[in-house]
Order: C-alpha cells, then structure tokens, then sequence
C-alpha cells in the first residue's frame, strides 16, 4: 500500500516505497542508508533556501499524480520518492541524495506532451532506484557528510548563475577529481535510460515521450541555449542514447505503440507556470501569439493582471469564464484572487469560498480567502482557515507571517512570537529566531504553550543540526 507524504519545510511531496527494515539496515560499501538519508535531508535543506520552490498545489499535485503512476510500477525502495518543483527557468530535472527529485518549470514549459516529462521523471527516478548518487559517493571515497553536502550544493546551486545544471550530481561537470567523480557517468546515464524506459512504458505512457523530451533538449543545445543540463550538453553520446531508446521502441509489441497523451492537466499547469512565475512580458507575447483555448484564456487574463492592466483582465477573465473546458476550481480561484488584489473583496470571497468548497486542500484559496475574513475582522474565521493550511503544510510562511499578525491585533504576544519566529526560521533569520526563543522563554506561558514552544525549540534544533551535519 501506498502513502503520500507531504514534507513542507520544502513543499516536498512524497510517493512511499519502503523496504523492509532488514534491507533498509543494509550497506553500500561504507556509504549507508542512514548516510544518505542524512544527506538528502541536509541537500533539501540547501535547496530550500537557495532555490524558489513552487508551492502551488494545482501545480505541484500534477507533478505528485505523476510521480504516483510512474512509481506504482516500481519495486519497493529504501527512500520515499521526493518530488518538488523548482521555479527556474532551466530545461531540467535532477535526482539527488536519499529520493529527493526536482523538476524545472522551464523543463514543465517547454515539453509539448505529458509522455515527454513522464519520461524525463522515469529517466530521474531510475537514478534513485539504481543508487547511482550513492554509488559515485562511495567510489568517490568522500564520507564526510558536511564536505559532501556543500560540494554538492556548489553542483546544484551553479543552475542560479546560468541555468545549467542544477542537474545535480546527475549533473555536474566540475573541475577537480573529487567533484567530478560525483557526477553520474556515462554508464549511469545510460542505466538511467534503461531502467527509466521500462518505468515509463509500464506505466502505460507513450514510450516515445523519453527520446522525444531529449531531442527537445538537444535542439536547445544546437540553438545556443544555456540552460541545458549538462548531462546532455556534455556527452557527445546523446545521438547514440537516443538511437538506443528508438530502437527499443521499435521492438516494443503493437499494442504499445502510439499510445495516445491527454495532456489536459499538463496544458493548464503550464498556463498557470507562463503566468505566473515567467516574466510578465514575454508570458502576454506568448499569449497574444498563441492559440485561444481555454488554458490560454486564462493565463492571458492573469498575465494582464501582474502587469496591472485591469480592465484587459477583467475582459480576459470573462472569456475564461465562458470556457466549459476549465477546471472552475482553479478559474474561481484566479478570478477571486484577481478581485482581492484589486480591491473588491465582496466578489473576491464570493470566487474564492467557492474554490476552497470546490477543493478543501487549496491552500492558495484558503490563504486568500483567510486574509479577506482578518480584513473584514473576522479573525476567529481566518485563524481557523490558516490553521488549515498549517495543518496540511505545517512550514507554511505566509500563512505563519499573518496569523501572527492576527494574534498581535488580538493582544495575543505569546501567539504572535511563536508564528512569527516560526517563519522567521524557514526564512534563516537566525538572529531572530534565537532572540525571539529567549523572550517567549521569560514569559508567563501555560502548559500548553510551554508545549507548543519546546516544539518549535526542538524544530529548531534539529533543523540546525541537520545544516551542521550532526544528525
């Protein structure tokens, strides 16, 4: 049986393959699981802070569903599979440390069927299951877990500077032996290619979706563009690797060929990207230049919104509305968060309790929905709506930063530190967080909020210890 977890400190959403603990208590040479769990806890950490993850759940639920498919196929694992979407612009994905996987939006915008980022996600999984990180550590010889974690941050944090390779220790291309030794080799990519293909097939996608998801990088590559990953850019074997796949797929039996895509969920996740995270003005030129359907509509409207041209948006909005193709889950969402940065808050939370009554797990419309409700003051109401969203994503900042803020209005300062330092801590405001312990310690606290303090205290401890390499 499968179980979802949900690691909010990085909006990390997990698909769980456990191996027994006889397996589990096992050694790869000297680097163990217990090795590897600490390292992938401390490379989360590091992305966490380095990286702008994306936490939209229409979005990040999408990648999760297609985790979940890809993984159902897969023999149980060691590690659950981590999956987190990275806001950045490179046409990329990367495995790391303990089944912690991270997929680019720049890669989600620029495949063109759910086959092609399926088997990207099948080529990155097969990196975990086949240990490849842990197998270039031990070969590496590099045990010192805080060494190893910054140079593997240094691998992944080059993609902020231009884009290439984030594409981790599948990934880098570093100058020095012991860098370089942690890149996945070319025998590792390949097995990757393997073992990923077989995921991708039996989960029932197009099989042509890997070979065609690589070509489209290595169009990228012959145009210049600089945020190839460098697994492909570098290895003057990609013509081969995708003559390898072709071949496979061409001795796959009939029933396996020209499986169709329904790329429904995909072309909307992608809008949701383009308008949001992308620059402003190239998302409208690419709205203006495309095809009018419903996914465009609605990107297009929120487009014209983030360059606050009010009236074009509404105007856009009323097209999307008249869509029948549009999950209104999402278009009521929009539509009430397009109203409530513009001022009209009754229609704002008329659009917006509609699409958390539509879907009680959208913490993007139960956070909008909660600030209008403190606006209004009703802050019973939007404290208890915030403490929805923490209790399904506990780290959860924005949501932190305003009920501490509801609490201060209500006289409440124990309330409001403890929320305040709460965020103060994911955003590494040490300082803070440490004057902040000490102050709620001298103060008058019941039993429970003696509680609710050593929780956070213990949070904080162990985060610190996990940066540390002490874990």
């Amino acid at each position: 049986m499968q179980r979802i977890l949900c690691i909010p400190s990085v909006l990390i959403l997990a698909i769980s393959l456990i191996l027994p603990a006889r397996i589990e208590a096992s050694l790869l040479g000297e680097f163990t699981i217990r090795d590897e769990a600490k390292l992938g806890e401390q490379l989360a950490l590091v992305m966490a802070m380095n990286f702008d993850m994306i936490d939209d759940p229409v979005i990040t639920g999408y990648i999760l569903d297609l985790g979940r498919r890809i993984a159902e196929g897969i023999p149980p694992q060691p590690f659950p599979f981590r999956l987190n979407v990275v806001n950045n612009n490179a046409m990329n994905a990367f495995a790391t440390a303990a089944g912690y996987v991270y997929i680019f939006s720049g890669l989600i915008l620029n495949v063109e069927a759910e086959s092609e980022l399926a088997g990207v996600m099948a080529h990155e999984f097969a990196h975990v299951t086949e240990r490849h990180i842990a197998r270039s550590i031990e070969q590496s010889k590099l045990i010192g877990l805080g060494t190893l974690a910054g140079m593997l941050a240094g691998i992944f944090l080059g993609t902020q500077g231009d884009g290439q390779a984030g594409s981790a220790v599948l990934l880098g291309s570093l100058a020095g032996s012991k860098s370089a030794a942690l890149k996945y080799s070319r025998e590792h990519e390949r097995e990757a290619d393997h073992v990923g293909f077989n995921y991708l097939t039996g989960a029932g996608f197009d099989p042509r979706g890997l070979p065609e998801a690589f070509k489209k990088i290595r169009r990228l590559a012959w145009l210049g563009g600089s945020s190839i990953p460098s697994y492909l850019s570098t290895h003057p074997g990609v013509d081969e690797r995708i003559g390898y796949l072709e071949q496979r797929i061409d001795r796959l039996p009939g029933d396996q060929h020209g499986i169709a895509d329904d790329n429904t969920r995909l072309y909307l996740v992608q809008a949701l990207l383009r308008a949001r995270y992308s620059n402003p003005q190239n998302a409208l030129a690419f709205f203006d230049q495309s095809a009018p359907t419903c996914f465009n509509l609605l990107g297009r409207a929120m487009t014209l919104s983030r360059l606050n041209r009010i009236t074009d948006s509404e105007e856009a909005f009323q097209r999307a509305l008249a869509c029948s193709d549009l999950d209104s889950r999402v278009l009521s969402r929009e539509y009430g968060r397009f109203h409530y940065e513009y001022g009209d808050s009754g229609l704002a939370a008329r659009h917006l309790l509609k699409a958390v009554s539509l879907d009680p797990s959208d913490t993007m419309a139960l956070f909008f929905y909660a600030r209008i409700l403190a606006e209004r003051g009703q802050r019973a109401e939007a404290v208890e709506y915030l403490q929805r969203i923490l209790r399904g994503n506990p780290h959860h900042k924005d949501a932190h930063r305003h009920l501490a803020l509801i609490y201060g209005q209500d006289k409440n300062t124990f309330r409001a530190y403890l929320h305040l330092t709460h965020a103060d801590m994911l955003d590494l405001r040490d300082n803070l967080v440490r004057k902040r312990l000490r102050e709620m310690k001298n103060m008058e606290l019941t039993d429970e909020e003696r509680l609710d303090l050593e929780k956070l205290e213990n949070l904080y401890q162990e985060r610190q210890k996990i940066l540390a390499g002490k874990n």
